[in-house]
């Protein structure tokens, strides 16, 4: 029976052994075994053979691998591994991070982006996107700013005496969503797509701004967010979520509109309302750096472009509707659907 520090070691050595593994099998910096026989303390010693150090490492790595060969190489496995993690910027998934510390590793923690809701598992996200290439092709449709057109819930129920949303007094929320691109994720070391929502309530100046991720589930995108970040005082799960589009390209526009179900807090930030929504891409914002796209909100808040108008005077809100007719067709859609007396997705 092995003693309590024979115990140890084998539990090390097997901690070590599946971080190894997943180094070389996952595809994540391209290691492998050639590289970490070259960071192996015994490498540079002239008595030792590439071939038998290379076989030595090979013999660790083994299913059915003996305590001896833990003992005697556990320690050298160690700081090869190390090294690696010293010298290149790899990232492990969050299961693998108690067993690099197991194993006697040094690995530092990946800060959580903070529009990450809780319950939410990046690696899995990243691997719903079909890992960072798919992620950089999704997030390269939607990058920029969309135009989020809603009823206004100020507007009420139009069969409880509400104001019809078929009529000029029925109120429309305009807000601006931001889908960041993928080049400033990579810049700002993000793993995972985020958005953020502004929305300005009427008796504000300042935009109220709701952020959170990007996720792609089947065949629909979804905008999620977990309070108390999407709202003051707002302690609910919210979300936005649309069909997805596979090509980018309709009658003069660059992308198409997109059409769903937004679940989020109100323009106030004080409760969540559900309706349905349209979006319409603000062309031309996809090529903007950081400092561009914060004119763009800037610029849109200060001339009032985001915020609660009356339907019919949306046009004075947004001049450049008038020679728009494809956004008009698709807010007339929108309030077609919001006078339906049922609610679909």
């Amino acid at each position: 029976m092995p003693s309590d520090t024979q115990q140890l070691v084998t539990d090390r050595a097997m901690a070590l052994k599946a971080v190894i593994q997943y180094l070389l099998n996952s595809g994540r910096g391209s290691v492998s075994l050639n590289e970490i026989r070259n960071l192996h303390p015994r490498a540079k010693c002239q008595a030792t053979q590439d071939d038998e150090l290379l076989e030595t490492i090979r013999s660790f790595m083994r299913f059915n691998a003996s305590s001896k060969i833990y003992e005697q190489e556990y320690e050298n496995m160690r700081s090869a591994v190390q090294r690696l993690f010293d010298a290149r910027d790899i990232a492990l998934p969050r299961h693998f991070l108690d067993s690099a510390e197991h194993a006697g590793l040094s690995i530092k923690r990946q800060k959580r982006p903070r529009g990450v809701p809780s319950f939410v598992d990046c690696d899995a996200i990243i691997a719903l996107t079909g890992g960072l290439t798919g992620m950089k092709t999704l997030v390269r449709q939607y990058e920029g700013y969309w135009r989020v057109f809603r009823m206004s819930s100020s507007y009420g129920n139009w069969q409880s005496g509400g104001a019809n949303p078929k009529s000029n007094d029925a109120k429309l929320s305009v807000g601006l969503l931001h889908i960041k691109p993928f080049d400033l994720l990579r810049q700002e070391g993000l793993s995972i797509p985020e958005f953020s929502l502004y929305q300005r309530p009427e008796d504000l100046h300042d935009a109220v701004r709701t952020y959170g991720i990007f996720v792609h589930m089947g065949p629909r995108l979804t905008l999620l967010a977990e309070g108390p970040r999407i709202g003051s005082g707002i302690s609910d799960i919210g979300l936005m979520t649309w069909h997805h589009v596979e090509t980018i390209g309709s009658r003069g526009h660059s992308r198409p509109p997109i059409s769903g179900v937004y679940c989020l807090p109100n323009s106030d930030g004080q409760r969540v309302v559900a309706s349905y929504f349209c979006g319409v891409f603000v062309e031309g914002s996809d090529k903007h750096d950081q400092a561009a796209y914060e004119e763009v909100r800037r610029r849109e808040i200060a001339e009032k472009r985001i915020g609660t108008v009356e339907r019919g005077r949306l046009e004075e809100m947004i001049p450049e509707l008038a020679d728009d007719q494809q956004t008009r067709e698709t807010i007339d859609r929108l309030i077609d659907r919001s006078s339906e007396p049922t609610f679909r997705v």
